[in-house]
């Protein structure tokens, strides 16, 4: 069969890094984060935590991500 093993979907080879960051260079306080070898779920979980309150009275958004082997 054609298809890709299902270990390669999720598990991140040696050398890279689970979850990266570059930060914007046009917009203060901002970056681009990148997570490998994830499915939509945590997408999902990101959607849901950020349109939690409509309008916030804060102009920030913290949030905690934990990865388990």
């Amino acid at each position: 069969m054609n298809a890709p093993d299902r270990y390669e979907r999720f598990v991140v080879p040696e050398g890279t890094k689970k979850v990266s960051y570059e930060r914007d260079t046009k917009i203060i306080n901002a970056a681009t984060f990148t997570i490998e070898r994830e499915d939509h779920t945590i997408g999902n979980i990101l959607r849901m935590y950020a349109s939690y309150d409509i309008r916030p009275l804060s102009n920030f958004v913290s949030f905690c991500l934990f990865l388990l082997d």
